[in-house]
């Protein structure tokens, strides 16, 4: 899911002229402006943070059935990832941040962020600024897929897998000119994470609380019998 940016909204108070003045009004006044929400920056960076909880799950973990209903569990979601979405939004200052924001290329940014800061901090800011990429590189294949692959065509889980492709080979130090994503029926494998592609992980154990670290997705109970 697409995240969209907050605009400041400015309301201008003109000019008080009146026959019989008012307090705190004088016909002498000027106009002044004025935010419509004085805490506008930590309203929206609330705003975003709601979303990225929404996001890790839907496109990273879409394969585990679980519910943000219940919005004690939203709430902790949110102060669980938010170390890691205020790092991630932070270095997304360049032409392709609207690109990044897309629910199959957050999910994966942030357990990047979670579990490989370092790297992280390399690759992410690189993609979004398109600046000096050459053919071959890892971010250079991510910004082409980017540009010429809408989040339209294709499911968010499918999405995600692209994008950690061009993660894995950037992490694992290998070039890259073309994207070919994992086979669906496997585990997302991302680098550097506990998403090794042979487990599936979840952040919510089997009571519902969340998990800062993942633990095992249930088993099917068919697989189980």
């Amino acid at each position: 899911m697409a995240i969209p940016e907050g605009d400041t909204q400015v309301h201008c108070v003109g000019s008080c002229v009146s026959p019989s003045r008012h307090m705190d009004c004088s016909p002498c006044m000027k106009p002044m402006s004025r935010r419509a929400n004085p805490d506008e920056e930590t309203t929206n960076r609330r705003a975003v943070c709601e979303r990225t909880a929404c996001t890790v799950l839907e496109a990273l973990f879409a394969d585990i059935l679980l519910t943000l209903r219940d919005p004690f569990v939203r709430a902790e979601l949110i102060r669980d990832w938010s170390g890691e979405a205020t790092q991630a939004f932070g270095a997304m200052q360049g032409q392709l941040r609207r690109q990044l924001l897309r629910s199959g290329v957050l999910s994966v940014l942030l357990a990047t962020y979670r579990y490989a800061g370092p790297q992280a901090a390399q690759f992410w800011p690189a993609v979004c600024h398109d600046s000096g990429l050459t053919e071959g590189m890892p971010a250079r294949a991510l910004v082409h897929f980017l540009l010429t692959t809408p989040s339209r065509m294709m499911g968010a889980p499918e999405y995600a897998r692209h994008v950690a492709s061009a993660w894995n080979a950037f992490y694992e130090q290998h070039a890259l000119r073309t994207i070919v994503p994992r086979a669906g029926a496997n585990p997302i494998r991302i680098a550097g994470t506990p998403h090794d592609g042979t487990t599936t992980w979840q952040y919510l154990d089997r009571a519902g609380l969340v998990q800062h670290t993942p633990v095992p997705a249930p088993r099917p109970a068919a697989a189980e019998a």
